[in-house]
């Protein structure tokens, strides 16, 4: 899930490499839903937001990183 927000970031910037993410909120949810409720756990809302915050802040760190390359 990484990938994809790397490559926005690489291709169109810091403001894709944050709002990207944003599209994988479904799938992450999906599968928290399905796998909590299978295990008899109460849903975790964590186990949403650290992965997202985590690709949020791969998004801005490769886009900082590709655009700082290219201006220097």
């Amino acid at each position: 899930m990484f990938l994809p927000v790397a490559e926005a970031a690489l291709l169109f910037g810091t403001r894709a490499g944050v709002l990207w993410p944003a599209l994988s909120v479904p799938a992450l949810w999906f599968f928290e839903r399905q796998t909590s409720h299978e295990l008899g756990e109460p849903y975790d809302l964590g186990h949403l937001l650290g992965p997202l915050g985590l690709q949020v802040l791969a998004g801005v760190v490769v886009a900082r990183l590709a655009w700082s390359r290219c201006e220097g």
